[in-house]
């Protein structure tokens, strides 16, 4: 209590994340990890036992500095689940191989939207085709500015199934940084949506492509692989 009469207590603030997880690290004396997450995703079981295997990572590393993360052991619980995929196979190649042996089952959800693996992937090959068209190949940079949504998933693959190397922008990053990082990476192409083509500091060699364009005519069959695992 100090001498005019208040009293002091432990001061406790509230956070709220905006996504479902999220992990600080704090770097002192000892290394300091938090958890936070949203209850509607994740059971405090689920995190304890994530928690877990991060710990398990770490003491790993900590053992064997020179081994990379990739070649680190998991523990047993994780490495039953675990599945191997050719590594020549690229990301896109394993949606449309889901897409032919389940074809209705949900691949997406973003609010009262769904789309099934058959409807993302014929969606996805439609706009590849015309990704081909305007020129994109492999190791070709294509942006991707878009609200969070199934249009901005469509978009991600097409660019993939085209031979594209995906560059990601957030059309909620500020104008300098979205300007240094079209110019940095070199995109020859936009990917985003009519509302957002005011806002962005889009270079003027730059094409742009309204990801809800009719693409009526482009065929929905997979377009033929051009790109390696190891293209950009």
């Amino acid at each position: 209590r100090a001498p005019d009469g208040l009293v002091f207590s432990d001061l406790r603030n509230q956070e709220q994340a905006h996504y479902p997880l999220t992990l600080v690290v704090e770097a002192n004396e000892v290394l300091s990890v938090r958890f936070s997450y949203d209850r509607q995703h994740f059971s405090a079981e689920g995190i304890l036992q994530l928690a877990a295997h991060f710990d398990h990572l770490l003491q790993s590393l900590c053992a064997s500095a020179t081994t990379p993360l990739g070649e680190l052991a998991l523990p047993t619980a994780w490495t039953q689940s675990v599945q191997r995929y050719p590594s020549e196979h690229c990301a896109h190649q394993r949606i449309e191989a889901q897409a032919e042996r389940n074809p209705q089952a949900i691949a997406l959800s973003f609010g009262d939207q769904q789309l099934s693996y058959r409807q993302l992937n014929q969606r996805a090959n439609q706009l590849a085709h015309k990704l081909r068209e305007q020129g994109v190949g492999p190791d070709v940079r294509v942006g991707l500015a878009a609200e969070r949504g199934l249009e901005m998933i469509v978009g991600l693959l097409a660019i993939l199934k085209a031979g594209g190397a995906y560059v990601p922008l957030d059309p909620d990053y500020p104008q300098d940084r979205l300007s240094f990082l079209m110019h940095d990476s070199g995109i020859e192409l936009l990917l985003t949506q009519a509302p957002l083509l005011g806002k962005l500091p889009i270079p003027e060699q730059v094409q742009t492509l309204d990801l809800a364009d009719a693409l009526d005519g482009y065929s929905t069959e997979n377009p033929i692989n051009q790109t390696a695992p190891d293209n950009l």
